[in-house]
């Protein structure tokens, strides 16, 4: 998914949200015996880091069967 938008308010949640809760009922529906990827992609690195912050804190819970990983520009 490409996101791109001048504000991330409605974003986070219209998007992020239900990717998060459709892989979290994925992994709980075959007792983690699958891996579940997404890969979101922002314009800039300040929006990738405020998505990856957001998801954070939205899996909390869940820690332990989410992984949220951030790349930079620097990243190959």
């Amino acid at each position: 998914m490409i996101i791109k938008y001048s504000e991330m308010s409605g974003v986070k949640l219209t998007y992020l949200l239900p990717i998060v809760n459709q892989q979290i009922k994925e992994v709980v529906a075959t007792e983690g015996d699958q891996i579940v990827y997404s890969m979101v992609l922002c314009h800039s690195n300040s929006r990738c880091e405020e998505l990856a912050e957001f998801t954070r804190d939205l899996a909390r819970f869940c820690s332990d069967i989410v992984d949220v990983i951030v790349f930079d520009q620097l990243d190959f």
